[in-house]
């Protein structure tokens, strides 16, 4: 019987293990815990895939038929306001607090969530800006992939389209899952027009027509062809397969990389040490040569920490005038709305609706911000690896590839640790906009008239003449129309000043992670040059026979973390 071939994964954690082993045999420690946290990450058994929707999607229902079980909420009158994860459990139980910001856990024994996958339904969203809409980009940024569910009836809206847009930039694992295809007969036509939008994005993005009602006449009939009618077998083989696969390639290609930096690295001191054990003398040179180098690249005059500054700098600049672009555009929407209509009955529906755009405008901005800090840093390390161009002749070795790989996975960390998002959305969230009382004197009648925001004190019209109480009306309306329009600026400027700060203190923040990690590289590439030093020194004093056999070490550790570079880059997969 032919052995079954390991699948990348599983040779990348072999060849982990193997190359942690010969570090720790080594010495070389702390390489070795790098690899194994390395490993812990790859061997990760979940899955978390989000089902995120408008209201009345039928999202809870999909979510059911994908498990044939009962679990999530599906009361279009009630919606859940709770985050509903499941995953597998030999009993079915369930735990959590639900609420406006709970989670409940559910545990049920499925063949789909014993493969490690989770479903999270997450509480309807009503459009792009909402505060619904924040959470579940919150949620997605926990996950590995997003189905966005939407009813088979209608092709997306330009608003739908932005809150997928925002998921996939949080969360570039998406698929779209039509529901309730049963009720709408041109479902497949539907699907072809949102595949003909999605093609925007960047990267592929299925469409499934489902219908939760026709899997549960399936099943509940024994019917195999009515079931595959539904869609929802279709959509349980990609998330099992397809899904599955395209999530752990990303996580083995991202591995690797890792990896492949920490033993590049590894290699470059073993090739030194042998270098020095070689020829002591000449090693000797060359490597102070390159400490010298090293030692000027970490000053604060280094081209590279001008161009760190210069690049981050003009990425907040962008930011910040898309983002006072963007909130000129939300107060000039909002002035017009309320020159049209009459604040004391419309006041909280303005009121809603302007926040609701600023929370989009600062999704918006954010999703820009995070592209121009992974620009400034890509410059940077290409300016780094400008400054140390005499250094790889020196040392044989390229450290900006190192620089780039790992640093864009400590980007990524670190953006998802301080969360642009986060300090805009707390921004929106902690500004104060008033509940406006408006208020008038009509000394015609001497009557004090009132304007709250529920409406007109109707007794004016009584103590006034027609014509006077018109024109009364017209002017407190007009003073209204004033204050109104004082207050939403008052809160926009609160909002810019304070969206402005956020943005400079994070960026601030990111800035100095990167300064340090870049920091950091030359430190280490210095370390292994003190280690190469040291070992030409002591082979310049060591006798023949020590030296042979220091060598014959070295060569055997070079050619064990060659072979095991080697069979990383080879299992690596190539990108979905």
């Amino acid at each position: 019987m032919t052995e079954r071939e390991p699948s990348p994964g599983e040779a990348l954690a072999a060849s982990l293990r193997r190359a942690a082993t010969i570090l720790a045999t080594a010495g070389r420690e702390d390489a070795a815990a790098e690899l194994q946290t390395r490993l812990t990450a790859l061997l990760e058994p979940e899955m978390r895939v989000a089902f995120v929707g408008p209201f009345k999607s039928g999202k809870g229902s999909l979510i059911n038929s994908l498990l044939n079980v009962n679990v999530c909420p599906t009361d279009a009158d009630q919606p859940s306001t709770s985050v509903v994860e499941l995953r597998y459990g030999e009993e079915f139980e369930v735990a959590g607090t639900d609420g406006s910001q709970g989670t409940l856990d559910a545990r049920l024994p499925r063949a789909l969530l014993k493969l490690g996958v989770v479903l999270i339904d997450v509480p309807g969203v009503p459009g792009a800006g909402s505060s619904e809409h924040e959470r579940a980009l919150e949620v997605a940024s926990t996950c590995d992939a997003v189905v966005w569910v939407c009813s088979a009836g209608r092709e997306l809206t330009a608003d739908d389209l932005s809150v997928v847009r925002s998921l996939h930039t949080i969360c570039p694992q998406l698929a779209v899952a039509l529901a309730k295809s049963d009720l709408y007969p041109a479902a497949e036509a539907i699907r072809e027009r949102d595949e003909q939008l999605l093609r925007t994005l960047d990267g592929r993005c299925p469409v499934t027509v489902t219908s939760a009602r026709l899997r549960r006449a399936g099943l509940d009939r024994q019917d195999s062809e009515l079931d595959a009618l539904s869609g929802v077998p279709h959509l349980v083989n990609f998330i099992a397969r397809d899904l599955r696969a395209q999530v752990q390639i990303g996580r083995v290609r991202r591995v690797a990389a890792e990896a492949v930096a920490t033993i590049q690295q590894e290699r470059w001191r073993l090739d030194r040490a042998e270098e020095a054990l070689r020829e002591p003398s000449e090693a000797e040179a060359r490597l102070r040569a390159a400490q010298e180098r090293l030692q000027r690249a970490r000053t604060s005059g280094a081209r590279w920490r001008t161009e760190l500054r210069e690049a981050f700098s003009d990425a907040a600049n962008a930011a910040a005038n898309d983002l006072k672009n963007r909130i000129a555009t939300v107060l000039r929407e909002a002035e017009e709305e309320i020159g049209r209509r009459d604040p004391s009955k419309a006041w909280s529906e303005i009121e809603a609706r302007l926040r609701q755009q600023l929370r989009q405008a600062v999704i918006e901005n954010n999703a820009l911000l995070e592209t121009r800090v992974l620009e400034a840093t890509r410059t940077v390390a290409d300016r780094l690896d400008a400054e140390l161009h005499d250094v790889d002749r020196m040392l044989g070795f390229d450290p900006a590839a190192e620089a780039l790989t790992a640093t864009e996975h400590e980007l990524s960390v670190e953006l998802g640790r301080i969360s642009f998002l986060d300090l805009g959305m707390s921004t929106v969230r902690g500004a104060y906009l008033p509940g406006l009382m408006f208020s008038a004197l009509a000394s015609a009648a001497g009557l004090a008239v009132t304007v709250a925001t529920g409406g007109v004190v109707a007794v004016a019209a009584a103590a006034l003449g027609g014509r006077a109480f018109v024109q009364e009306r017209e002017r407190q309306l007009k003073r209204q129309r004033q204050e109104a329009m004082k207050a939403v600026r008052r809160y926009t400027e609160e909002i810019s000043a304070a969206s402005r700060q956020a943005l400079q203190d994070g960026i601030a923040e990111v800035r100095s992670a990167m300064a340090e990690r870049f920091i950091n590289i030359t430190v280490e590439l210095e370390s292994s040059a003190n280690d190469a030093l040291y070992e030409a020194r002591r082979a310049a004093q060591t006798d023949v026979a020590d030296r042979n056999r220091r060598l014959a070490e070295v060569e055997a550790q070079r050619r064990a973390l060659a072979e095991v570079d080697a069979a990383i880059r080879t299992h690596i997969p190539e990108a979905p």
